[in-house]
């Protein structure tokens, strides 16, 4: 190998390792990789978390509309949980195809979580759950107090 400013060898006896430094043959082939590949495992662990949310997001969609179906909770809330991880599924999926929205959508199933959980410890679910329409009521075990 030459120099191309001056036609002579790069490696000679009398100082190769400050050449070889000096060059940058040596160290920056290992660095490129080194970060080609610190930059390729923090991809897929971007690309796992969102496959995560977006699985996290595609069940809790039919846990919330079986509570919708089954009224244990007030509609209202249930149709929140419907609507919020909707939102946050369609949030992990542009997160995955690059566009960065994932966590303002993932706001509205967050807050139906908070809600969740204050209405369970505050009222519980209900005792009695309609099964097969509004018209056909039975009651169900629960664990509530009796009263």
């Amino acid at each position: 190998m030459f120099t191309t400013a001056t036609k002579q060898p790069l490696l000679t006896s009398r100082s190769m390792t400050p050449r070889v430094r000096e060059s940058g043959i040596r160290g920056s082939s290992e660095r490129s990789s080194s970060q080609g590949f610190s930059s390729l495992l923090t991809q897929a662990n971007t690309l796992a978390f969102q496959l995560g949310q977006g699985t996290l997001a595609f069940g809790a969609l039919f846990m919330t509309w079986f509570l919708f179906r089954t009224r244990m909770v007030p509609r209202t809330l249930a149709l929140w949980g419907v609507v919020g991880y909707a939102i946050h599924l369609t949030g992990a999926i542009a997160e995955v195809f690059g566009i960065h929205i994932g966590l303002v959508l993932s706001l509205p199933g967050g807050l139906f979580e908070v809600a969740f959980g204050v209405w369970l410890v505050a009222k519980g679910f209900s005792s009695v759950v309609a099964v097969g329409g509004a018209d056909r009521v039975q009651p169900v075990p629960s664990m509530a107090p009796a009263r």
